[in-house]
């Protein structure tokens, strides 16, 4: 029974807001999707987080009939 109190206990203490965060500022932002399935994007953040990313997107399976 005490083993269970003790893990409740744990559960809702974890589960508690960890602090006040604030919204972190978006500096730039830039994103681009073409017509032949490549896109790119990239963020940076005021914490000075800088993300960058691009790639083609592909046809899984068989094609759709039009």
């Amino acid at each position: 029974r005490q083993s269970i109190v003790t893990l409740a206990f744990l559960a809702v203490a974890f589960a508690a807001p960890q602090g006040d965060k604030k919204p972190i500022e978006i500096i730039s932002s830039n994103s681009e999707m073409n017509a032949d399935g490549s896109y790119s994007f990239d963020f940076e953040s005021a914490d000075g987080t800088k993300v960058s990313e691009s790639g083609n997107q592909k046809q899984v399976g068989p094609k759709p009939e039009d």
